[in-house]
Formats: C-alpha cells, sequence, structure tokens
C-alpha cells in the first residue's frame, strides 16, 4: 500500500517539475484535468503540515481554490495556479 502511495506523489510531483518530453504525456496533465494532487493538497492547507512549506494568505488560498473550481478556464488560470502552489512549498 506504501509503495503505491510513494509512486502516486512522485508522480503527482513530476507533474509540476517536469516536462511533457521527459514525462511521455502532457505536463500539468492532471491539473488541468482537475485532479487534486498531492502539491495541489499541501498549497491549499489551512493548517501548517510537515512538508516545509508555507501557509498562504486566506486570500491565496481562496484564489487557488476558485481557480481550480473553474478548472482553469480563463487565460492566466494556469500560471496562478502553478505560482500559488510554488509560493506555499507544494512541490518542495
Amino acid at each position: 500500500a506504501y509503495i503505491g502511495l510513494a509512486f502516486q506523489v512522485v508522480d503527482d510531483v513530476l507533474d509540476f517539475t517536469s516536462t511533457t518530453e521527459v514525462l511521455g504525456k502532457p505536463a500539468h496533465a492532471d491539473l488541468k484535468e482537475g485532479n487534486l494532487s498531492a502539491p495541489v493538497l499541501f498549497a491549499a492547507q489551512r493548517v501548517p503540515g510537515n512538508h516545509g512549506g508555507r501557509l498562504l494568505a486566506v486570500g491565496e488560498r481562496d484564489e487557488l481554490l476558485r481557480l481550480l473550481d473553474r478548472r482553469m478556464e480563463q487565460d492566466g488560470d494556469m500560471d496562478r495556479v502553478l505560482a500559488l502552489v510554488d509560493e506555499a512549498g507544494g512541490v518542495d
């Protein structure tokens, strides 16, 4: 069970940090499909975790959730989500 979980977390991080060429599938595919991967969950958390990231301000967290809820349909949405996840240390 833990091997499967570890594989999934690695896959989630690679989706944020690798290119389409390296992955063999489109980068950010999980995010574009609306799948809430580990980096997004870390960024959206309300209480500090042990992953070493930081909490987003309430307004930033709300913005992240709004962008995800509307499935990043507007120009710039994906870039903003990636920036918020990075700011929160979601892939650190």
